[in-house]
């Protein structure tokens, strides 16, 4: 990410929480993503299309396996997937109070199917294509008996249910990550999840499937295949919906575009003028157009809701058959590509090929990185398969091996041997810095050959956020290699996975406090408050012997987060704020002021968000209380109070300096 590529308002410490080295994508997942809520903002608010091809990326599979498991042709599951993503455009300003999109966009995608196996069936394609199917009968599996009737048991499950099993087992993001996501704790996760399970369950027995032994675990293995199936590609979809998104956000973009083509070209104004009149008729066919797909949708959707007329039976293409691949039997990469590429396929087969890479050594796995990568280079399905066994047995071997094939944060080796380089840490740092000083030293690993001196820095961020609990002094030697330019950059890129790493607070601060210049201290230890959860900053706080400006800065930013992690459930309230309050009495009394007014500044653009009216009201009523100016001064000196000026003006009237009151009054609310 290019430092133009952030929002003008950012501070590094809200870039570290909004960004992360690595894009989601389908093959890997490198890290805590960004979450749903946040690649929509980015969407919505900046119009960042690279954030909605994200979205798109992480659901993909869910969406299309969803409409495959329905009407079982690939063609109307493809067509089903793109009416999906193309509502997800239309509808984006009206989802952003939802912590995930999953259970949205697999009831869209429910929907959309169904609308579309009917309209097949009235036009009786449909019957022409059953007529052409051979018959087959599958053999017993018990995620095949489920897949039938699945996705109307999830359908039939309330929305938080269906949001925590999409997450656990679609995603198959850990409890402690499910627990993040929908900002709860993580015993209340476990609980939601087992409870929706048992609910699943019992749905899926009113519907004649009697689920054996461990749903989640058959869930697991069952979105995992499914979503090795062959997916419309990511960047068509994603394009599609944002280009018939764009149809109805009205003409602002395209104008824009074309004054400026008009001020810095030769092309007189009246022929743009022209250009965009022609533009603006176009554009309101195309939205009637939508307009009217819309509502044959919706009358297609009551209409199905309503029917109690079961759906055709969805018949499949004949799946390859079951095989086991046995131990000195060589696999044949063309034949596992082609298998991908199938619509349906078994799982079982998928499982074997599991097992045999597992069974092989790490030597015997980097000779089948080899034969894919003469084969399909840079095939990330194929890659991953290969890598998930090998970086588990041995972390360095791929990073001796496959370090010279990367050339940019965007190659699709780049994540997996990131995380390799954690793990090698993790076991014998000494050995992984030995082995990434060489190359350095020989000059094959520099800023020049990888043209991007982050990616360099990437893989010695594991380095020293290792060395920095167990070697302090080792740590900040490596940190002064670095040039000073780039420290700001290499943190901002290291931080996030530090937090999870670093557990000498200490230690981190006396680095950060050694080695950055004094203007630069002060983000990367508000960022690390910031990243960590809400109850440890206290000790972190009190450990790094934190000065009040630290502490100050810190609690205002973890405030923040505070907010939007209680707003994920409901929206936020006065007990919600004074319980918060009553934390920064305690963690920095000198500056509770700053704190109530960044805690109402954050509620009034948080997940489940107050009105500003009702944020001003509350941030009157403290200052009346306290008599402290700050109160006011931070809630109102933000993009909430600019967006909002003519009640920020009313409101800055009770601030009780006069010289502040005048300087906020002619600068930010202007």
């Amino acid at each position: 990410m290019r430092s133009e590529d952030y929002p003008g308002d950012c501070t590094p410490a809200e870039k570290i929480v909004r960004y992360r080295p690595f894009p989601d994508t389908l093959f890997w997942k490198c890290g805590i993503s960004q979450s749903d809520p946040r690649l929509l903002g980015e969407w919505l608010k900046h119009r960042r299309e690279p954030a909605f091809h994200a979205l798109v990326a992480r659901y993909a599979g869910l969406v299309h396996a969803t409409a495959m498991r329905i009407c079982g042709d690939d063609s109307m599951a493809a067509e089903a997937s793109q009416l999906t993503f193309i509502t997800l455009a239309r509808k984006a300003d009206s989802l952003t109070a939802r912590t995930s999109l999953g259970g949205w966009l697999h009831t869209t995608a429910r929907m959309h199917t169904k609308n579309l196996i009917r309209k097949s069936h009235r036009e009786n394609r449909k019957r022409r294509l059953l007529a052409m199917e051979t018959p087959h009968h599958p053999p017993p599996d018990a995620w095949r008996e489920i897949q039938p009737v699945l996705d109307d048991a999830l359908a039939a499950l309330s929305d938080r249910d269906r949001e925590a099993l999409l997450l656990r087992f679609y995603r198959a993001l850990s409890v402690r990550e499910v627990a993040e996501t929908l900002g709860i704790a993580a015993g209340a996760a476990q609980k939601r999840i087992d409870r929706a399970t048992a609910r699943l369950r019992d749905k899926l027995t009113r519907r004649g499937v009697s689920a054996g032994g461990s749903l989640g675990g058959m869930m697991l293995a069952g979105f995992a295949a499914d979503a090795q199936a062959a997916v419309p590609p990511v960047s068509l979809l994603a394009s599609k919906a944002i280009a018939a998104g764009a149809a109805s956000c009205g003409t602002g973009p395209a104008i824009a575009t074309l004054m400026t083509a008009a001020k810095f070209s030769p092309i007189p104004f009246v022929v743009v003028l022209a250009g965009l009149t022609a533009w603006v008729g176009t554009q309101r066919k195309s939205i009637a157009s939508l307009e009217q797909e819309n509502a044959s949708l919706r009358t297609g959707i009551e209409a199905s809701e309503r029917s109690t007329v079961a759906p055709l039976p969805p018949q499949r293409n004949v799946p390859r058959t079951a095989r086991v691949f046995h131990a000195d039997q060589p696999i044949d990469w063309q034949e596992v590509s082609d298998y991908l590429a199938e619509a349906n396929r078994d799982p079982q087969w998928l499982a074997s090929l599991r097992m045999k890479l597992q069974s092989m050594s790490p030597q015997e796995l980097i000779a089948e990185m080899d034969k894919i990568e003469e084969l399909f280079p840079n095939h990330p399905g194929l890659e991953q398969m290969v890598l998930r066994p090998l970086i588990e047995k041995d972390p360095a071997l791929p990073l001796k091996h496959l370090i010279g094939r990367i050339d940019s944060t965007s190659s699709s080796l780049t994540p997996p041997l990131f995380d390799a380089m954690w793990e090698w840490v993790k076991r014998d740092v000494d050995a992984a810095a030995a082995w990434f000083d060489e190359p350095v030293s020989a000059g094959s690993f520099t800023e020049r050959r990888l043209g991007s001196r982050h990616l360099l820095d990437l893989f010695h961020g594991p380095i020293i956020g290792e060395l920095i609990s167990r070697n302090p002094a080792a740590a900040m030697a490596r940190f002064e290699t670095i040039p000073e330019s780039n420290r700001n950059d290499f943190i901002f890129f290291a931080l996030n996975s530090w937090t999870e790493k670093v557990s000498d607070y200490a230690a981190f601060a006396s680095v950060i406090r050694e080695v950055m210049p004094e203007k630069d201290r002060l983000w990367p230890i508000t960022a690390f408050a910031q990243l960590l959860p809400f109850e440890e900053v206290s000790g972190y706080l009190d450990a790094i012997n934190a000065t009040p400006e630290e502490r100050g800065e810190s609690a205002d930013k973890s405030a923040e987060m505070r907010v939007q992690h209680l707003s994920y459930e409901e929206t936020i309230t006065r007990h919600d704020i004074e319980a918060i309050l009553e934390w920064a009495a305690e963690v920095a009394p000198h500056a509770v002021g700053r704190v109530t007014g960044a805690a109402l500044d954050r509620s009034t653009h948080a997940m489940t968000a107050l009105a500003f009216d009702d944020a001003a009201k509350l941030a009157l009523e403290y200052h009346a209380e306290t008599g402290d100016d700050d109160i006011l001064i931070r809630f109102l000196d933000s993009y909430t109070g600019q967006s909002n000026k003519a009640a920020s003006r009313e409101v800055a009237q009770s601030i009780i300096d006069p010289e502040r009151r005048m300087r906020l009054l002619n600068s930010r609310l202007r």
